[in-house]
């Protein structure tokens, strides 16, 4: 069996959404299934918008391995893009946000606008020379969903798999944005989203919540995919602080309530149960994202000293803060509800995860079935584990480490990719 697979982001990107159909890759051989990637050309990480925009070679690759083969394609640089490479990203904010607008919203209708048409125009060419039996898309960009709907149409032997790594309707970003320009994107795309789907044979998402809301959506078979983890990370040396350390890493959303940690923090240096030396907050790779770290800086005033922020960096330097770390965070929204990519990314780093406000779901759930963390209902039950663990600390009695569990084992990659194969092959 052989499995075409569509995918804007692949290795040397250091991102969940890379590493998803890179297991994939890795994997789905031993299952019986023969993976061909088309990607962008990626020619490794950037630390900022400016360098992603040229961050590809200009010309087609082909590579084969072991486990499969990968197509890689240049990236097409559009108009608002050129414009930042010519004048930073700090000019003509409002033009180029008009024109990115006027880009995706027609990027459907007319190739001229869609950057990503390359990987389209590639898996064309391949399938008129190959046979496959699976087309797998995975999004974002969720353009690619329209590439799938027009392969499926030209060969409807193949079997169309779409794979929602986010929301494309139920976005919980997008969600929250009540402007006029945004509300009319997402209704245009509501109708693309329904009709890309109308000819799937399978679609596939990264949780059971987002599973049942697209079962609901386009009444189609549904099947969840988790993103996972590698391996259990080994550690080689002991690290040696005075200091708790708590640790979030990757993106930040804006309904995500940091505020609950930051605001017990500060009401206890206030109370004069802590000092600002008994603790660090880190935010690993946000930097990348300016707007939040604007808004962290604006209710942290108090604490600024005690918080570090880091541009975007390789998972290798993630992991080794993460192992430096006493408790590893991460933030729910109370308008959404999902287990974010990075909680598998702590695991494997074996410390525990520290769920502030506690979602009661899937991700509160997970913590308390495996006992891997700590979940919290409000800013009064943070502060008596802050003030317990500062202390503990300070006695050198504090001992957050994970034992490996064989129950995780489920969320390995190796095994969603096994479990995803076997989705395949009984369509």
């Amino acid at each position: 069996m052989k499995a075409l697979i569509l995918c804007n982001d692949f290795p040397p990107i250091n991102s969940i959404g890379a590493e998803r159909p890179y297991s994939w890759f890795l994997y789905f051989k031993e299952n019986g299934i023969y993976p061909i990637i088309i990607t962008k050309n990626w020619k490794g990480e950037s630390n900022s918008p400016e360098k992603k925009i040229l961050n590809f070679k200009k010309k087609t690759e082909n590579e084969k391995t072991a486990e499969g083969h990968i197509i890689k394609v240049p990236h097409r640089i559009i108009l608002p893009e050129k414009m930042i490479l010519k004048y930073g990203i700090n000019r003509f904010n409002l033009f180029r946000k008009f024109l990115t607008f006027i880009y995706k919203f027609l990027s459907f209708h007319f190739t001229y606008f869609d950057q990503h048409s390359n990987i389209y125009f590639e898996a064309k060419k391949y399938l008129k020379k190959n046979k496959v039996n699976f087309i797998i898309i995975t999004g974002e960009p969720n353009i690619l969903f329209k590439y799938g709907y027009l392969i499926k149409l030209k060969y409807k032997n193949i079997k169309y798999i779409a794979d929602f790594r986010d929301g494309w309707f139920f976005d919980h970003v997008s969600s929250l944005n009540k402007s006029i320009i945004n509300k009319l994107m997402r209704n245009h795309e509501y109708l693309l989203e329904i009709k890309y789907m109308k000819n799937t044979d399978l679609i596939t998402s990264v949780d059971p919540l987002l599973c049942e809301n697209l079962n609901k959506l386009h009444k189609k078979k549904t099947a969840c995919i988790y993103n996972g983890f590698w391996e259990y990370v080994k550690e080689d040396k002991k690290y040696n602080n005075s200091k708790l350390i708590l640790t979030h890493s990757g993106t930040l959303t804006p309904g995500q309530r940091v505020e609950y940690l930051i605001e017990s923090l500060i009401e206890l240096i206030d109370e004069n149960k802590i000092k600002l030396n008994d603790f660090e907050v880190r935010f690993i790779g946000l930097k990348y994202y300016p707007i939040q770290v604007n808004r962290l800086k604006k209710i942290s005033e108090k604490i600024n000293s005690t918080i570090i922020y880091t541009k975007r960096i390789p998972k290798k330097e993630v992991i080794k803060y993460n192992l430096e770390s006493d408790f590893l965070l991460t933030f729910t929204d109370k308008n959404y509800d999902a287990i974010y990519a990075k909680t598998y990314n702590y695991i494997e780093c074996k410390r525990k995860i520290l769920v502030i406000p506690d979602d009661k779901s899937i991700l509160g759930n997970l913590i308390t079935r495996h006992g891997i963390g700590y979940n919290f209902q409000d800013k009064e039950e943070i502060k008596l584990f802050l003030i317990n663990k500062i202390r503990e600390k300070k006695n050198n009695i504090l001992d957050s480490s994970l034992k490996e569990i064989d129950n995780l084992n489920f969320f390995k990659r190796s095994n969603q990719a096994r479990i995803f194969s076997s989705e395949l092959l009984n369509l």
